[in-house]
């Protein structure tokens, strides 16, 4: 049984892995739990700031539906409603070193160690360098 579930992780990571089905491509560290004597997947699913299609299709999360999308301004709302959520690549260009809180950054390290798909950042230690534009 343990071997099944093996094979089941390693197809849905090739699955999640290739650009023909999914764009951009997903990240995802699916865990094999034992749960009354039944093996059992778990996948964390983290909300993204990009929006991902499968087999070239958009599709958008409704409740508990995924409904295609096909319009253009319906896909056009889905970027812009991702760009409102999410902060990551929005340029602040007024916003310097001195702005930020650094001591802050220790209790920042320990949130995003909790959060396994950003251990990389948790690594380089404090800011060395920042980029202004």
């Amino acid at each position: 049984m343990r071997s099944n579930s093996k094979d089941m992780v390693k197809n849905f990571i090739s699955c999640i892995s290739n650009p023909a089905l999914f764009s951009p491509t997903i990240y995802l560290n699916p865990e094999i739990l034992d749960y009354e004597g039944k093996k059992l997947i778990h996948i964390h699913i983290l909300p993204s700031a990009e929006v991902h299609s499968y087999k070239k299709v958009i599709y958008d999360r409704v409740n508990d539906a995924d409904v295609k999308v096909t319009a253009t301004a319906q896909i056009a709302q889905m970027y812009i409603r991702k760009q409102e959520i999410y902060t990551e690549k929005k340029i602040f260009p007024y916003v310097g070193l001195e702005d930020l809180r650094l001591d802050l950054l220790p209790k920042l390290r320990i949130m995003a160690a909790n959060n396994t798909s950003v251990e990389q950042y948790v690594r380089r230690g404090s800011i060395k360098k920042y980029k202004i534009v």
